[in-house]
């Protein structure tokens, strides 16, 4: 029988009553979790115990999700299947071409599975308020419904040169406001005569020439 008859529940003059309770299987295969078993009284829906980790739904197909409508009366063994719950992130290009909302599993990062391009400029980034004071970290979990601005900014040309003018390196074109982290192995000095160590990390507002010198050592 689907009821599992439990004494010593509810008291009527010097006489038990037996209420029915109903076998509640959690399956978590989907998930990679252990499977659990809770008991549910007929019509008290509320004692049953849902991780809020996940979605749940009353099919292995996760067509149809468990509500509290649909769990309201549970009458018979039932089991309900765990999924990751899924977000979406939206994009706002902000005049660049567009990008399709993407979907990701609860608590994963954020992979963009193609770029926006606009005419003339580099995308300088990603945040998360229209005014484009918060920068979106892609290491961040995604654990709610998120919307992403693109800032874009002009490009700037950084060159490496040495002492006597000749590429040290080829040079590199980045949206400006980027920050860059200067090559390693060499003393770099601005163009406003700032000088700077390799590996140092600096912020490009404009087009920069960066002369080194190699570092040298005395044995």
């Amino acid at each position: 029988s689907n009821a599992h008859y439990v004494m010593l529940s509810y008291k009527s003059g010097n006489t038990y009553s037996p209420v029915n309770f109903y076998t509640v299987k959690l399956d978590y295969s989907a998930v990679s979790g252990t499977d659990q078993v809770q008991y549910v009284e007929t019509g008290r829906n509320s004692t049953l115990s849902l991780d809020d980790n996940y979605q749940w739904y009353l099919d292995q197909a996760h067509t149809t999700p468990a509500t509290a409508e649909n769990l309201k009366n549970i009458r018979s063994t039932t089991t309900l299947y765990a999924a990751h719950k899924t977000r979406t992130v939206t994009f706002v290009t902000n005049g660049g071409s567009n990008l399709d909302p993407l979907v990701v599993s609860h608590g994963e990062t954020l992979t963009l599975t193609e770029s926006s391009e606009k005419e003339g400029y580099l995308l300088e980034g990603w945040y998360t308020d229209e005014a484009l004071t918060k920068r979106f970290d892609f290491a961040t979990p995604i654990t709610e419904n998120l919307t992403l601005y693109a800032k874009w900014a002009l490009p700037c040309t950084v060159s490496f040169l040495d002492a006597a003018g000749s590429p040290i390196q080829e040079s590199i074109i980045i949206a400006a406001g980027s920050e860059l982290s200067l090559p390693q192995y060499y003393h770099w000095t601005g163009e406003d005569g700032h000088t700077f160590q390799g590996g140092e990390t600096v912020t490009i507002t404009a087009d920069t020439v960066f002369t080194g010198s190699i570092y040298t050592y005395t044995v």
